[in-house]
């Protein structure tokens, strides 16, 4: 029986459910369909940086909220989801473009967490070394299409409006990454209460 006040979900059962949630459609697509899982594999990286950053934060108490967890592991969910089952890449306009902004926003935060008060002008370090992971995003993503012949950095056709592709795509993600290091420094400003000018 539960007790009265206690909660039959948290957001940490809610992130359990998630993880193992990744892992099963991951093992699902390898091995059980003949989809192609080249474009889902720089997930998996993205994947066990959040479980380190969790297990982390346990371990040194650096006290990251629970729901930045659920935020970044439901959007891992949604990199691969969004293709596999619905295919949002090329039916919703500018999907890639939100992935883009949030996750480094996640990322963001989760720096500023592991940075706070240790690093001078953190803000300005921390959105650098968001463009730095990007970066290395669009180079997996161009390697990515390299060897298996898919195309991640190409454009799409979606609802008859052509997307660029290549080094306009490009572009615009690390503008999208950008924005996304920035919202989340400014969260985790409001976390720290901190003063946002």
């Amino acid at each position: 029986m539960i007790k009265r006040g206690k909660k039959l979900f948290n957001l940490k059962s809610i992130n359990t459910l998630i993880e193992y949630s990744v892992l099963a459609v991951v093992f699902v697509i390898v091995f059980f369909t003949d989809y192609n899982y080249f474009p889902i594999l720089p997930v998996i990286p993205m994947f066990l940086f959040i479980q380190f950053v969790h297990w982390y934060d346990r371990r040194y108490k650096l006290n990251i909220p629970d729901h930045y967890f659920t935020f970044g592991m439901f959007f891992a969910y949604m990199n691969i989801c969004g293709d596999f089952f619905f295919e949002l890449y090329y039916n919703m306009l500018y999907y890639d473009k939100l992935l883009h902004l949030v996750i480094p926003a996640y990322l963001a935060v989760v720096i500023n967490f592991f940075l706070r008060k240790t690093v001078r002008f953190r803000e300005v370090f921390v959105i650098f070394i968001v463009m730095g992971i990007a970066s290395l995003w669009e180079m997996v993503e161009y390697f990515v299409d390299s060897i298996s012949g898919t195309t991640i950095m190409q454009g799409v056709v979606i609802n008859m409006k052509e997307m660029t592709g290549g080094f306009a795509d490009t572009m615009k993600d690390m503008f999208w990454a950008m924005i996304g290091g920035i919202v989340g420094t400014l969260l985790s400003k409001i976390d720290f209460k901190e003063p946002l000018s």
